[in-house]
């Protein structure tokens, strides 16, 4: 998985906005009414991204790599993310 596809899926499939002023790219998507912060990476993120980085974004998105990979295969829909 490389994270330009990563961050397509959240944007699209899991209605998240970019925040780009900061020193990396935080990305909230709105839960039960409320802005969270789903995840962040780096602005220099290009390519695939390393298992240990993987691990890091599907903790930080309250998923297994595996479920984060359904999630971006598109067999996770958003409600059963959240």
């Amino acid at each position: 998985m490389d994270y330009y596809r990563l961050r397509q899926t959240l944007n699209s499939k899991g209605k998240a906005e970019e925040n780009r002023k900061a020193s990396h790219i935080n990305s909230y998507a709105t839960i039960s009414g409320i802005p969270q912060r789903v995840t962040a990476m780096s602005h220099s993120a290009k390519g695939q991204i390393p298992k240990r980085m993987l691990a890091k974004i599907a903790w930080q998105m309250r998923l297994s790599p595996r479920q984060m990979q359904q999630f971006v295969d598109c067999t996770m829909s958003r409600e059963q993310w959240i």
